[in-house]
């Protein structure tokens, strides 16, 4: 499945991810960051970055 068919919840992890080893990668991640990802990362962000990207549900087990 594309960024397009996630769940509101997979988005949720998937903007997380993003946050931690693409935007933060080598200078740490705050728990406040994770709590407030929704907020800081667009999903327009999100389908951009990952265009192409297929997922499975195991990716997010």
């Amino acid at each position: 499945m594309t960024t397009h068919e996630l769940t509101r919840e997979q988005m949720r992890r998937l903007k997380q991810d993003y946050i931690c080893f693409v935007r933060n990668a080598g200078k740490g991640t705050t728990w406040g960051e994770l709590a407030d990802a929704e907020a800081l990362v667009d999903d327009d962000e999100i389908h951009r970055h990952y265009a192409g990207q297929e997922f499975t549900y195991a990716d997010f087990a």
